[in-house]
């Protein structure tokens, strides 16, 4: 009798041990937004680890940011101060700073007249990439995003969150560590497959406080960014212009390899592609060659390509470059400002826009079928055909 009590009891302890705490992924993303709604203050250091397509190199970058909660902001929802590898920022509402080294300067942004500074500047991978936003789980937990308890250990819950399949992708996932003791992330590997090539980020959060002991002052751009002078920024290149298909492309103007300086408003009157880059990118450089190709086919009939690179600085290894893979097009010397506006995240990105400036067709990746479908969507444009 006794053996079958005690058998019993043991029964019932394996059959709730999962009342100890939620086990299905879609309770503990819900649990997870919950504990960050309730955040006033954050801080903390996180090191995001991206290795690009074609490339078998990977870059760090380390971070370090507070944010204090403030529910009057209309766009983020808190105050931010943020240092990445010698830059600082500071967002407190409705103005952005920014210190710029080189120029001793502060860039000054008011976010209420220009409603895309946000996306312009890298304000959007401040916060751990969404990571503490209440919305990000908000938005896991809807249909068609297929969610999985990969593994637990003692201290994580490993989540891993599949999302719907899209054009071109064979593969977007996320896996995320959520700490046992209080809901929050610790780290979120990022992966996304165009055919046969992949992207690859990881986002580790290091020395996390949420109650953390700071004033407001820390935002005051006078007391954190030193004593350079203020510089507001009209964004006299740039526009407002949000980036989506069958709306206007934003404009940029950048100086190109050759000498002298091109713009986006160049095009007007051609077909184009907009195709962000770099140097030791091995898709990069077979796609731009399949380009050139292209622009020198189909150039009489107003088609044009420009190359902007954002990450390579030399110039004299930028012209070798060209000059080895023998590429006609300009090649613009970008910045991260602009690869923000067109939210760039990898590499090779390819941006179709037709004669009136409309974005009509994106490609992420250099597979052999995209680089054809965006053959293809060249024709069809120079033939008069809009696409979507």
């Amino acid at each position: 009798m006794k053996t079958r009590i005690l058998y019993a009891a043991l029964l019932m302890l394996y059959c709730c041990s999962g009342c100890q705490g939620p086990r299905q992924p879609e309770k503990i993303l819900h649990k997870t937004a919950r504990q960050i709604s309730q955040l006033d203050k954050i801080n903390y250091q996180a090191s995001i680890t991206t290795c690009d397509f074609g490339s078998a190199d990977s870059q760090t970058v380390e971070t370090t940011l507070w944010a204090h909660k403030w529910s009057e902001d209309p766009l983020l929802g808190y105050r931010i101060r943020m240092k990445k590898n010698g830059e600082s920022y500071i967002y407190n509402p409705p103005h952005l700073y920014r210190l710029d080294h080189q120029k001793k300067n502060i860039l000054k942004v008011n976010t209420s007249h220009n409603a895309n500074a946000l996306a312009e500047f890298p304000m959007e991978r401040l916060l751990f990439n969404e990571l503490l936003f209440e919305d990000f789980y908000r938005q896991l937990q809807a249909p068609g995003y297929q969610k999985t308890l990969d593994k637990e250990t003692s201290d994580h819950w490993i989540i891993r969150i599949d999302y719907p399949p899209e054009k071109e992708i064979s593969q977007m996932s996320r896996t995320l560590w959520i700490r046992k003791g209080n809901h929050l992330p610790d780290r979120m590997d990022y992966r996304v497959a165009y055919r046969e090539e992949t992207y690859y980020q990881r986002t580790e959060i290091h020395h996390l406080s949420t109650k953390a002991g700071f004033s407001k002052e820390i935002f005051s751009p006078g007391k954190v960014l030193g004593k350079y002078p203020l510089k507001n920024h009209l964004s006299n290149n740039y526009s407002n212009t949000s980036l989506s298909i069958g709306g206007v492309v934003p404009e940029f103007e950048h100086p190109t390899l050759e000498g002298g300086r091109t713009s986006r408003r160049s095009l007007r009157g051609k077909v184009a592609v907009l195709a962000f880059w770099y140097k030791d990118c091995a898709a990069c450089s077979a796609a731009l060659k399949r380009l050139d190709g292209l622009q020198s086919r189909y150039e009489d009939q107003g088609f044009n390509v420009l190359g902007i690179n954002s990450i390579d600085r030399e110039r004299s290894l930028l012209k070798e470059w060209k000059n080895k893979h023998a590429i006609s097009f300009p090649i613009l010397l970008g910045d991260e400002y602009t690869e923000n506006l067109y939210r760039v995240r990898v590499y090779p990105t390819f941006y179709l826009v037709d004669r009136q400036g409309i974005l009509r067709h994106m490609h992420h990746g250099a597979s052999d079928d995209s680089m054809r479908e965006l053959t293809e969507e060249v024709r069809n444009l120079l033939s008069g055909q809009k696409g979507p």
